[in-house]
Formats: structure tokens, C-alpha cells, sequence
């Protein structure tokens, strides 16, 4: 309480300053109406050019034969958005404050899965004779939006940029076994830092944290219609998911991933699915959509004017006060925030 009387106090004296810098491009609120491309990453994508696919399955064939040979997260929806146009690319990251970000992806065939809007345990999918073997609460398994992980030298920018026609893997197409090889993978941060690799978290015995689990507006359970759209609303709250969208601004690229330990037979009709941008409108085609709220510019510019100023202070107060004032994008808001705050308006 005494830190929250001193700092409220320095407050009132910051009152007879004006210190000022102009460092913003401003709040912008950027619709992407279709991405720069979306590819299904399975091993055995015919489409040619890859790429070209009108639609993408995400699926699990975890309970197969064959489930040794392929990833458990088999069929993989990557997409990319180009994100330097409407939000402008280049500037240190933590001049990126996301308000709000979400993703929505529209289903293309009908009553071929089951809605299930909660997150799973890897537990639930393992034997019922494992001793960690968790029973489902409720049928079906969720539709999960994810990071963007490489491997095999293909990288997020630069000349090395993983794109629409990117191969599967580096190698002859078609492979089996196809297990760990594919060059662009649903990812998360370690404890280090790095993006690893979330295909096989179900072997791994290892629980993984999405950015955002698809919902829709349907009952639990129910049978989910052609054109039903999944929206993914980034959790803001996870620190993770504040860094990752921050990189990929300031590179002015941001790819995600769709994926789903969804149980299905490889090359089946029963399995979640949507729209990719190469699906005709004429025919229902929708592509995904990405809606992004961000204020750019000086971190301390908490008004988003364009202007480091002393109306910042009080705008930030009436935030934090609400709870919604994580300057240090821990995922909570706590007094640290505060000074980090001040240091950071001392500083501009």
C-alpha cells in the first residue's frame, strides 16, 4: 500500500512536467479479409502446386496400425498472413501492445466432426490400460489454434521464408514413415525460449498450451455444419502468446496453425475441415480471417495518441486499477507493472 501512496504521489508532481515524444503509428484496428497463403501440411497432399488445396483437413489417426509412422497431429493447417501493409513492421517489440486478436475459420463440410470447444488432456487419448490413462468428460476433441514452428533451414522471413509451395519436407514427396520431417509444425515456447515441435505431444506425454481453442455456437457434443465458423480468440494472458504475436509483427509476418487430435482414419470424410483461400466464393468458399486490435508506437504512449505525455499516466492508472494494465506482459497485472510503467514513461 505504501508503494501504491509514493507512486500515486509522484503522479501529482508529474502534473508540472510535459515531456512528450512522438513514436506511434497509432491505434489500428486491421481486418485480413483472406491470408497470403494456407497450405494443408499432410504428408500425402496431392494438390499441385502444393498449395493449391481448396480445403484442409486437421485430424489424428492416433489408434491406427500405422499411428508409429506419422505424427499424431497428422494433418496440419498452416496459415499466413502478411501483416506489414496495415501494421507497420520494423519497430522494437514491446512497441506493439496487442489489444485484442482473433482468428476466425469457417467449416467446409457437414456434420463431419463433433464440437468440442474445451481444452483435453493428452491423458485421454493415451490406452485405457496406461495407469495415466484420463477419461473425457465429453465427446470430441478441440479445434486448437498454434505458433508456427520450422525445421529443415525454412524460417518465418527472409529467403528461407516458409510459404504456400514449401515442401512437406526436405526430401523425396510422399514419405513413410513421415514422422517428425514436415518443415512448418503447430508449435509453443519451451522454458528456454525456442519453438518446439507440438505434432507428437500426445507421445511425449506432454500438455501443450494452445494460443486459443476454437469456439463455436453450438452445443458440446453436437454435430458441427457445413459453415460453421471457429473463432479463435488469442489468449492475452499468456505471455507466450503477447511475445509470439509481437515478433511476428515487427517481422511483418504471422503464420499459425490449425491442428486437432482429432480421431479419424487417414484420407476420411469424418474429420474437421475448412475452407483454404482457393476455394471458390461461388461455392461457399470462405477464407480464414484475421482480426488484430493493436497500438503501436512508445510503450509509455498508453493512449495511443502518438504522444508520450502526462495524460498517459492517468490513462494507464484507470487500466491497471481495472486489471487491465500488464505493461511487462507477465499475463498478470501487479504492482511491478506500475514502475515498469514509470520507468518506461521516465525514459521516453
Amino acid at each position: 500500500m505504501n508503494q501504491l501512496i509514493t507512486w500515486r504521489g509522484a503522479v501529482c508532481v508529474l502534473g508540472l512536467f510535459a515531456a512528450a515524444s512522438m513514436a506511434s503509428a497509432g491505434d489500428i484496428a486491421a481486418t485480413f479479409s483472406a491470408p497470403m497463403f494456407d497450405r494443408w501440411m499432410y504428408p500425402y497432399n496431392s494438390a499441385n502446386p502444393q498449395g493449391s488445396e481448396t480445403e484442409a483437413t486437421v485430424f489424428s489417426v492416433i489408434g491406427s496400425e500405422t499411428e508409429w509412422a506419422f505424427d499424431n497431429r497428422d494433418g496440419q493447417m498452416i496459415i499466413g498472413y502478411a501483416t506489414g501493409g496495415a501494421i507497420p513492421a520494423g519497430q522494437p517489440v514491446a512497441n506493439y501492445r496487442i489489444r485484442s486478436a482473433r482468428l476466425i475459420a469457417r467449416a467446409s463440410r457437414d456434420n463431419a466432426f463433433v464440437y468440442d470447444g474445451t481444452p483435453d488432456s493428452f491423458r485421454t487419448l493415451l490406452p485405457m490400460s496406461d495407469p495415466d490413462f484420463l477419461a473425457d468428460e465429453d465427446a470430441g476433441q478441440p479445434i486448437e489454434l498454434f505458433m508456427c514452428g520450422y525445421r529443415g533451414g525454412w524460417a518465418l522471413t527472409g529467403p528461407t521464408a516458409f510459404g504456400e509451395s514449401t515442401p512437406f519436407h526436405n526430401g523425396a514427396p510422399f514419405p513413410f514413415p513421415a514422422r517428425g520431417i514436415r518443415n512448418a509444425f503447430a508449435a509453443e515456447f519451451d522454458a528456454g525460449g525456442l519453438l518446439i515441435d507440438n505434432s507428437n505431444n500426445r507421445d511425449q506425454r506432454r500438455e501443450v498450451r494452445p494460443l486459443a481453442i476454437g469456439n463455436a455456437d453450438l452445443p458440446q457434443g453436437a454435430l458441427v455444419p457445413r459453415d460453421t465458423d471457429f473463432v479463435f480468440e488469442i489468449d492475452l494472458t499468456n505471455p507466450q502468446a503477447i511475445r509470439y504475436l509481437r515478433e511476428s509483427l515487427a517481422a511483418g509476418q504471422l503464420n499459425v496453425v490449425i491442428s486437432s487430435l482429432a480421431i479419424t482414419e487417414q484420407q476420411s470424410a469424418n474429420v474437421p475441415a475448412f475452407y483454404c483461400k482457393e476455394m471458390p466464393a461461388a461455392v461457399g468458399g470462405v477464407p480464414a480471417r484475421l482480426e488484430l486490435s493493436v497500438c503501436v508506437g512508445h510503450p509509455a504512449d498508453w493512449d495511443c495518441s502518438g504522444v508520450v505525455e502526462v495524460q498517459d499516466i492517468f490513462a494507464y492508472l484507470a487500466s491497471w486499477f481495472a486489471g487491465d494494465g500488464d505493461f511487462d506482459a507477465s499475463g498478470v497485472t501487479e504492482v511491478p507493472d506500475l514502475f515498469a510503467f514509470l520507468t518506461a514513461w521516465f525514459g521516453a
